[in-house]
């Protein structure tokens, strides 16, 4: 109710009503030309795992992954709830759309408090088809094939291969609570902006750290403002209260571990299985220096502004350590991810400049050119082809997938496999155990986080790509299958068709055009 009467303001009831209806439809429209990913891709078979295990899907619980640490508890609860309640995978969308709500919320709340907007349904609806477009698929399919790929994201993604929205609903995703603490507390409501910015952490702690430097930004702003003491030390708290259970859970996985353990620990997990987000050589290019750009005009859009003093502090804390970083190259500092921010920072920016054009060219244009009906059907046709676009790129990536030799073999042996199974896939078949239900002696996607698991992790990484190196060179693989089948238990394997297998130990059961599966046996 404080979030929702400080974003009508003096609006009639009908007007309000009308109001919601049109940002109900914009939020569809939105999460239609974002246009998602299938389930489950790339960072969902990491994040999703532990809670559709507990829910019960398939065998999950017997795989090796199961008995490691969890890092994100409180999202696996929401999976597990999900999942026990509905049955069903297909709720997940509705639970990013409801992400893409909150964005879009807190993003025109942000933007029209700096401009002094009107409450009016039009002003809603020309700045959230000016975010639709910002965020479309279509826009990012333009970025993609002219100029690169790894530019897709290029105006609304961090730095570090990093983004708080993506293909995917994910931890990360609730990133979008920072934009709406940074609404309230711009609203004067300090200590809910506190209490959603820790709930933030909560959810995913690797934005612990962010978490604290915006709650350290506000309790300085409010001691600036008021002179008193007591305010800041009463934020300092309330975030500290919400956030000490995660932060315990998050800290006791590292304590009491081996030094020698913790640093090969760290070595995997920076320079083999993520350098893409950890080692600053790996991303620092020409796009860094684009969004600091669009971050340097925002600062400067907003200098006069009360949100300057939280963009400001929070963009000089993420170069500083980054930097830091860069001289030091420090793993435990690394691990920190000192530039998480930056996921708020970039899409903010792009947002304020935006809404700054959308001001001066269109809302309190000095020489009107169009008139507001042209200029409403150019928006409406825009968002048409942006809608379009999107479901398109939706549906497509579906069909795409399920037609696949790959989804096939899954989905036979999500329907035939039975307990205490363990199948050898290939590393990159990260969507194998969600599909399926069936425990797998490991994938590259989903790995644990404690130092002895990434380093167990890590050992049956290697010894998985040895056995398919093995066939792949036409040398005796049998020796390499018995190993896995004596260590972790395996018994069936997956080949694709390229590769010879080891008729002395492996039996076929099933194959289609690109995949075989064989049943391992022993050598006599």
């Amino acid at each position: 109710n404080v979030i929702i009467r400080s974003m009508e303001g003096t609006l009639s009831k009908q007007q309000k009503r009308r109001w919601w209806l049109v940002f109900i439809g914009l939020v569809i429209i939105f999460t239609l030309a974002y246009a998602q990913s299938p389930l489950f891709t790339s960072n969902q078979n990491q994040y999703f795992f532990y809670g559709m295990a507990r829910a019960g899907f398939g065998d999950l619980d017997q795989d090796w992954l199961y008995s490691t640490n969890d890092i994100v508890p409180v999202f696996s609860f929401l999976v597990y709830l999900t999942y026990s309640v509905f049955h069903t995978t297909w709720v997940f969308y509705l639970w990013y759309a409801i992400i893409f709500g909150i964005y879009l919320f807190s993003m025109y709340g942000i933007v029209s408090h700096l401009f002094k907007w009107e409450k009016s349904i039009r002003n809603l609806f020309l700045f959230g088809a000016v975010a639709v477009f910002l965020h479309s698929a279509l826009l990012r399919y333009g970025i993609s094939n002219l100029i690169s790929p790894e530019w897709e994201f290029l105006i609304e993604g961090g730095v570090a291969g990093q983004r708080v929205l993506g293909d995917v609903f994910q931890p990360s995703s609730f990133g979008v609570l920072f934009l709406l603490s940074i609404y309230l507390f711009l609203k004067e409501k300090p200590y809910w902006a506190v209490a959603v910015s820790a709930l933030a952490a909560v959810i995913h702690p690797t934005y612990l750290l962010s978490a604290a430097v915006l709650t350290a930004t506000y309790g300085f702003i409010r001691y600036y403002e008021t002179k008193q003491i007591k305010e800041l030390i009463l934020i300092g708290l309330l975030a500290l209260v919400i956030v000490s259970s995660i932060t315990i859970y998050t800290v006791q996985g590292f304590l009491g571990v081996d030094p020698e353990l913790a640093a090969q620990a760290n070595d995997i997990t920076i320079n083999y299985r993520q350098p893409h987000h950890m080692i600053i050589g790996e991303w620092f290019d020409l796009r860094v220096a684009i969004k600091a750009g669009l971050l340097t005009l925002a600062l400067y859009l907003v200098s006069k502004e009360r949100i300057f003093w939280i963009l400001l502090p929070t963009a000089i804390f993420v170069v500083s350590l980054t930097a830091l970083q860069a001289i030091i190259q420090h793993p435990s500092l690394a691990m920190l991810f000192p530039w998480r921010f930056s996921v708020i920072l970039v899409p903010l920016s792009t947002m304020i400049i935006s809404g700054k054009l959308l001001d001066v060219l269109v809302l309190h244009p000095n020489d009107r050119r169009i008139s507001k009906k042209t200029i409403n059907i150019i928006i409406s046709i825009v968002l048409v082809i942006c809608i379009l676009t999107g479901s398109f790129k939706f549906f497509t990536a579906i069909w795409r997938w399920e037609s696949t030799p790959k989804y096939e073999m899954m989905t036979m042996l999500r329907d035939r496999h039975e307990p205490g199974q363990v199948f050898v896939v290939p590393l990159k078949w990260q969507e194998f155990r969600l599909v399926t239900g069936i425990p797998i002696v490991v994938e590259f996607k989903a790995g644990p986080q404690s130092a002895q698991d990434i380093v167990e992790w890590y050992d049956r990484v290697q010894q998985v790509d040895h056995l398919y190196a093995t066939l792949r060179h036409g040398n005796n693989g049998c020796m390499r299958l018995d190993y896995l089948v004596y260590a972790y238990d395996a018994t069936h394997l997956v080949l694709p068709n390229d590769l010879e297998p080891e008729p002395d130990c492996m039996n076929l059961l099933f194959s289609n055009e690109e995949f075989s599966l064989y049943e391992a046996v022993e050598v006599e």
